[in-house]
């Protein structure tokens, strides 16, 4: 069983993500290649990062596939979440 959600989403430069959350989690925009370096336990990188507000957002860097993922940190609990794609210009 996964302990994170994952959204993949089609994104272009500029486009800001906003997440809205019902706790802290790790908010994360992964590449495909880092997305699975992260289901791995490898080392990766992202855009992102900690939530400890209702609401983070990201911009993407560039144009292309992402994946969004949102974990606990290795904590326990239920994420109710809502993604909000603002499009860039």
């Amino acid at each position: 069983m996964e302990n994170y959600l994952h959204k993949k989403l089609a994104l272009s430069e500029g486009d800001v993500i906003t997440v809205t959350l019902n706790q802290h989690a790790n908010v994360l925009l992964l590449t495909d290649a880092d997305y699975q370096s992260y289901c791995s336990g490898d080392a990766y990188q992202y855009q992102g990062g900690a939530a400890t507000g209702s609401t983070y957002s990201i911009t993407a860097p560039y144009s292309g596939a992402w994946n969004l993922v949102l974990d606990l940190g290795g904590k326990t609990g239920v994420i109710e979440y809502e993604v909000n794609i603002t499009r860039g210009s």
